[in-house]
This record gives C-alpha cells, sequence and structure tokens, in this order.
C-alpha cells in the first residue's frame, strides 16, 4: 500500500473540533442532466461546516447521488449527526493520521465519509496556513474539463455541443444510451455540426461488448478519444475484452469503487485509463492511495464528479495538482448550474481551470 507524507506545519496548539453544522443547498440546472442511469433537475446538496475552538471552519459537502450510490441525503445526515459528530466531537487536529483512521473505523457510507474528509482536510490545510493543494505536496498547472452533453435526440444534442462551443468549451462529454441506432445517429449529427471536434463517449453501462465493437467501428472517422464505462460495473470480463480489442482508450468508472478494484484493474488490464471519484472511493485520504498506485504504474487518470456543487469540485482540483497521473478532468458540474453558492474555489474560462488564492479549499460563503 502507497505510504502517504504530508507537511505537519501545524500551529503550537492544534484546533479541536467543537461543533458540526448541517444544512441543505439546492441550485436549478440551466437544463436537465440526462445519463442513461438518471435525469436530474438540481444540484442537490448536503453541506457540512465542522467548527473549531480556533473559530475556524472546515467546509464539506455531500450531493445528491441516490441514483448512484443508494444513500438519501437523509441517511447521509443521520450518519453525520448520530454516528460520526458523537466520535469526533473534541477531537484534536494533531495527527493527520489518527484522524483519518478514526473517520475509517466509524463504518460510515460514501457520502459521509466524504463530506467529513474533505471538511477535516479543510482545517488541516488551514492549521497549517497553506492551501490544500500545498499541504498535499502539490503545485498548481495547467488542467481542464471536459463539458458534458446530455443524453437527448440528435438534434437537441447538436443545439448543446454548438452552444458549448461558442463558450468557449472545446473538450466534451457525449452521454449514450441502451439505442444503438440513436446513439449512432446522434454521433454522426454532432460530427457532421463540428467535424474538428474530438469526444469523449460514456455510455453509462448501456452496453453490451459487441454493441460496444460496432459503436467504434460505426464512429471510426469521428475523432472519439475516450470511451467511458460502456458495459456494466461488474462486467470485468467484458472490460478486459473491450481494453484488449478497442482502437479507443477504454475508461472505467463505475467499476472502480476502491483501492482494490483499481488495483484489480491494472493487474488484469481491464481498462487503459482509470475515472476516480471522491464519491466512490470516500474522500481525498483515500483517493490519495489510489493515485500513488495508478503513478507507480503509469496508468492514465480522469478525477470526475457526480454532478456536484462547486465545494467538491474545488477539492478535486486541489488534489489533482499533486499527481502527474491526473491527464483529464471532469468537473463541470458548477457551470450548469443557475448559480454558484460559494465565494472562491474552483474558477472556469472556457474549459480551463484554475482555484482563487486561499488557504485550505479556499471556499466560504
Amino acid at each position: 500500500m502507497a505510504t502517504i507524507t504530508l507537511p505537519y506545519l501545524h500551529k503550537s496548539t492544534p484546533m479541536t473540533l467543537t461543533d458540526l453544522t448541517l444544512m441543505r443547498s439546492s441550485i436549478p440546472l440551466k437544463k436537465p442532466f440526462v445519463t442513461n442511469i438518471r435525469r436530474v433537475n438540481s444540484i442537490i446538496e448536503l453541506v457540512l461546516i465542522l467548527e473549531t475552538d480556533e473559530e475556524v471552519e472546515g467546509l464539506g459537502s455531500a450531493p445528491s447521488i441516490e441514483a448512484i450510490t443508494g444513500e438519501t441525503l437523509e441517511q447521509i445526515e443521520y450518519e453525520l449527526r448520530e454516528i460520526a459528530w458523537p466520535a469526533l466531537e473534541g477531537h484534536t487536529l494533531n495527527n493527520y493520521e489518527a484522524t483519518f483512521a478514526l473517520l475509517g473505523q466509524l463504518g460510515l457510507g460514501v457520502g459521509a465519509r466524504t463530506a467529513l474528509d474533505m471538511a477535516l482536510h479543510d482545517l488541516y490545510a488551514k492549521q497549517a496556513n497553506l492551501p490544500l493543494y500545498a499541504y498535499l505536496g502539490g503545485t498548481p498547472r495547467a488542467l481542464s474539463t471536459l463539458y458534458t452533453i446530455s443524453v437527448d435526440t440528435p438534434s437537441s444534442m447538436v443545439v448543446q455541443a454548438l452552444d458549448a462551443t461558442q463558450r468557449g468549451f472545446d473538450r466534451l462529454k457525449i452521454k449514450l444510451d441502451s439505442d444503438h441506432a440513436q446513439n449512432i445517429a446522434r454521433l454522426e449529427a454532432l460530427h457532421a455540426a463540428l467535424p474538428h471536434a474530438h469526444w469523449t463517449l460514456d455510455a453509462n453501462q448501456a452496453l453490451d461488448v459487441p454493441t460496444t465493437l460496432a459503436l467504434i467501428e460505426a464512429t471510426q472517422s469521428m475523432n472519439i478519444t475516450l470511451l467511458e464505462q460502456p458495459v456494466a460495473a461488474n462486467d470485468w470480463a467484458g472490460m478486459r475484452t473491450l481494453t484488449a480489442q478497442s482502437a479507443v482508450p477504454i475508461m472505467a468508472d463505475e467499476t472502480l469503487k476502491s483501492l482494490i478494484d483499481v488495483r484489480r484493474a491494472i493487474e488484469e488490464k481491464t481498462c487503459h485509463i482509470v475515472n476516480l471519484k471522491l464519491f466512490k472511493c470516500g474522500g481525498i485520504y483515500e483517493a490519495r492511495k489510489i493515485l500513488a498506485l495508478c503513478q507507480a504504474h503509469a496508468m492514465p487518470v480522469m478525477i470526475g464528479s457526480m454532478l456536484e456543487g462547486a465545494l467538491s469540485v474545488t477539492a478535486a482540483l486541489h488534489l489533482a495538482y499533486g499527481y502527474s497521473c491526473v491527464e483529464y478532468l471532469d468537473v463541470d458540474g458548477p457551470m450548469l448550474g443557475v448559480r454558484n453558492s460559494y465565494d472562491g474555489g474552483i474558477t472556469y474560462e472556457g474549459n480551463a481551470v484554475t482555484l482563487t488564492e486561499g488557504i485550505g479549499l479556499g471556499v466560504g460563503f
């Protein structure tokens, strides 16, 4: 297992956790977000604030992604209030490893664990008076995100893509569903409208191996650069076959939820690229182990997201700055909403993403 080393630049008196506050946030989307798995009209989150005796706050969040993880916001809130907080109240932030060992022992679901992991990292970095990326040993570098085009009719998807490119987005992710003929029609229409564009395709498990290979064959002239999770998450054999036979790089997403899964994918050659999401693996602490493994095996990584607000994708960008194996980002959620509830953090200029200056996550209300 990868060893994690961090700068222990604490204040002379480490902070102690004194209170937990939870609130709901709902931001309508500019248009519905549609994939093979779900249709969403708003970014709904549970926002977490950890308070300390130094009057410094740590922020975290958990999005409403029950269709993906099976967890409701009510479950996440219960776990935070009734399980996590009784164990964390009065905890002193004087040992990074001990803090996250404690968090790992609480038996929390991925939503509660990731939200707390985020807020605790925010506090440790603030305690060190550093931006989180610097606390984790990273350095800012040029990175860009994909911009998602939801599943719809061919003509509607063309309208979405043209609008995105006119606003400066030249890296687009195209969502697909299980209708092979319609998928081909969508891609043909997109290629006709934007013949020089390069596309990432995301089927969200909608296809099988023969249909995937037929899709790749039919779109040879369309500048397809990546194909994400074409088959069912548990179809390891199918992913291995596609990785061996596909002319387009195959990225694993829903198949990979943990360090164990990623190690298996590397050993069994079931993908060319790993899609890492904080709300799959359980937060920054676990994600760093996965990234260290991928770095050691020269496995490219996309850090993705699950239609999240600016707080959690800011955490993802801080993390990305620390690992050269992170070659791709998919953190466009805040751009899809009608507003941003936060001050600071991630900023967008076309596909390019950067962070505002600030210690910790650099995000406030």
